[in-house]
């Protein structure tokens, strides 16, 4: 966890205000969720003791075809969010995010507690 958020610090340069750099924060939250839920999914299924139930995720067969699905999704829900920000509302936005991303998170580790 320390090395994310050094990463984090590292990233967001000094210039960007608080409220901003959360927002960025929340952002990463939603690609490691997504990305935790994407490597997950693919070990689970690889190994045959799990479906994905997400029906348009579902017809992808190869894993690069999944893996590129998978990003088409998260970069449309980060586009959202940030639409949602710009339109006035950029606390909902940033708790959407953290949301959204603790969910894939949680479906991660669901996956991966199959695998076992």
């Amino acid at each position: 966890m320390r090395i994310i958020l050094l990463v984090l610090c590292l990233l967001v340069p000094a210039s960007v205000s608080a409220q901003e750099k959360a927002y960025t924060a929340s952002e990463w939250a939603v690609l490691v969720g997504h990305s935790f839920d994407t490597a997950s999914t693919q070990n689970c299924l690889g190994r045959g003791v799990c479906r994905e139930v997400n029906p348009w995720l579902a017809r992808y067969r190869s894993p690069v075809g999944f893996t590129a699905a998978k990003a088409s999704v998260t970069l449309a829900q980060l586009w959202a969010m940030r639409r949602l920000k710009e339109a006035g509302h950029p606390r909902a936005a940033m708790v959407a995010n953290y949301v959204i991303g603790a969910g894939f998170m949680a479906l991660g580790i669901r996956n991966e507690r199959l695998t076992r």
